[in-house]
C-alpha cells in the first residue's frame, strides 16, 4: 500500500501545481481585462467631458456673443441699445407753439397754438420739421406699451428742442423686452434702411444668430453707416442711406 501510496503521491503534486499555476494566469488574465475596460471606460468619460465643456464654451452667456431664441452665439458684441425693461413713457408735456394773434392756415399750419390741437391726448402744435413746412399737431397716443396693439410697443417721445417734446407714438416691434428674444437675447431700436436717424426710431426687433451686424461702429465698409433691422432679410445688417433735412 504504501509503495502504491508513494508511487501515486509524486505524480500527483505536478498536477496540482499546473493546476494553480493555470488559475494565477487566469486570474492575470482576468484582473488585465478589467483594468483595461477601467482604462478605456476613463478615457471615454474623459472625452465626453471634454466635448461638454467645448459646447458649453460654444453656447455661453453674453460674454461670448448674442443669443436669441436659443440660438448659437454669432461672436457678436452686446448691443448698446437694447431694452431690458418697458419703460413708462411721461404724461405730461411742456408747452408746443404758441403765437400770439395768430392765424391757422390750412395751406401750411396745422396749427398756431396748442389749443388748436384737439383730436388727442396733450395735444401740442410743433414744427414739422425735416422738409415739411409749417406747424403739426401732436399727440400722446400711449404711455406705456399696454396701450398698443399686439406688434407694436410704446415709443416715448423725443425732446422737441424749445417746444418740449414730440408725442409718445406706437410703432412695430417683434419684441418689447429683451427677454421677449430667447436666452440671453436683445431687443434692439431700429432706424429706417433708407432714411436713417432723420426719422428717428421706428422699430424694435430682436436680434438673430444670423445677424451681419449688432452696434453702429461695425458697419463702416461703405461709409459711415448704422446697423438695422432689414425687413426683407428678417435680420440686422447695415444700412448706408440717408435722408437730408
Amino acid at each position: 500500500m504504501s509503495e502504491a501510496l508513494g508511487q501515486i503521491g509524486p505524480s500527483a503534486r505536478p498536477r496540482g501545481h499546473g493546476t494553480r499555476a493555470k488559475v494565477g494566469e487566469m486570474t492575470r488574465g482576468s484582473s488585465r481585462a478589467a483594468l483595461g475596460g477601467m482604462a478605456a471606460r476613463a478615457i471615454v468619460g474623459f472625452v465626453g467631458t471634454l466635448v461638454l465643456l467645448v459646447a458649453a464654451t460654444q453656447c455661453g452667456g453674453e460674454s461670448n456673443g448674442v443669443v436669441g431664441d436659443g440660438g448659437k452665439p454669432v461672436n457678436q458684441p452686446i448691443p448698446t441699445n437694447h431694452r431690458p425693461a418697458a419703460p413708462a413713457c411721461p404724461s405730461d408735456r411742456p408747452p408746443g407753439i404758441n403765437i400770439d394773434g395768430g392765424v391757422l392756415d390750412g395751406g401750411v399750419n396745422e396749427c398756431v397754438h396748442d389749443s388748436d390741437c384737439t383730436v388727442g391726448k396733450n395735444g401740442r402744435c410743433l414744427p414739422a420739421g425735416g422738409n415739411r413746412a409749417g406747424n403739426i399737431c401732436s399727440y400722446d397716443a400711449c404711455n406705456m406699451d399696454s396701450d398698443c396693439p399686439s406688434g407694436q410697443l410704446c415709443q416715448c417721445g423725443q425732446a422737441g428742442g424749445m417746444y418740449g417734446r414730440y408725442g409718445n407714438s406706437c410703432i412695430p416691434s417683434n419684441c418689447r423686452v429683451d427677454a421677449d428674444c430667447g436666452a440671453n437675447g436683445f431687443c434692439s431700436p431700429t432706424y429706417d434702411t433708407s432714411c436713417g436717424s432723420r426719422n428717428g426710431v421706428v422699430g424694435y426687433y430682436c436680434h438673430t444668430p444670423s445677424d451681419d451686424c449688432v452696434n453702429d461702429d461695425q458697419c463702416t465698409e461703405a461709409g459711415v453707416g448704422y446697423c438695422a433691422w432689414q425687413p426683407i432679410t428678417s435680420k440686422w445688417s447695415c444700412s448706408y442711406g440717408f435722408c437730408s433735412g
